[in-house]
């Protein structure tokens, strides 16, 4: 699910149970060794004049995140570029050693601005430094017969990493 629309809302944690009672015919949760609930590390980065967070701030319809992602329980470690583009959402990714967490090497450097070049159609040299980190708790529901899932996301923490 590279590629993919994504709806996102808020809910009080009163209403989980609910949720999970009215999907529980329709999905299946995935559960990996024993583990239905799996932790998530994040560190977004930008520019220093926060140009990704100002597309946000300013609702572009193709807007960009970068960070690096840590999958804790499945030891696994990526950098990812995500580009929003209308209503679709496409996410490239590299993998990384654990050690490079947080980090951005010069073989993840080219790997981002070659994916800004694919979608900006623009050849430009960009510095990204860390920004924000949080981590959080997520429940993946997979339909049982369309390609189609639902996250639930709790315990979301937020930790301000920026040198500013």
């Amino acid at each position: 699910m590279m590629e993919r629309k994504e709806s996102k809302y808020l809910l009080h944690i009163n209403q989980l149970q609910n949720l999970f009672t009215h999907l529980q015919a329709d999905y299946d949760i995935l559960e990996i060794g024993n583990i239905r609930e799996f932790t998530y590390k994040n560190i977004y980065f930008d520019t220093a004049d926060l140009f990704f967070y100002h597309q946000h701030l300013q609702q572009n319809k193709n807007r960009t995140k970068v960070r690096t992602r840590k999958y804790v329980d499945s030891h696994l470690d990526f950098v990812e570029y995500k580009q929003k583009m209308k209503s679709i959402i496409k996410k490239e990714r590299v993998s990384i050693g654990e050690e490079q967490f947080g980090q951005l090497t010069p073989e993840t450097v080219e790997f981002l601005q070659k994916c800004f070049a694919k979608y900006y159609h623009l050849k430009e040299d960009f510095t990204l430094q860390p920004m924000l980190g949080n981590t959080y708790k997520r429940i993946t529901l997979c339909h049982k017969t369309k390609k189609e899932r639902v996250t639930v996301d709790t315990q979301i923490n937020y930790e301000d990493i920026s040198n500013t």
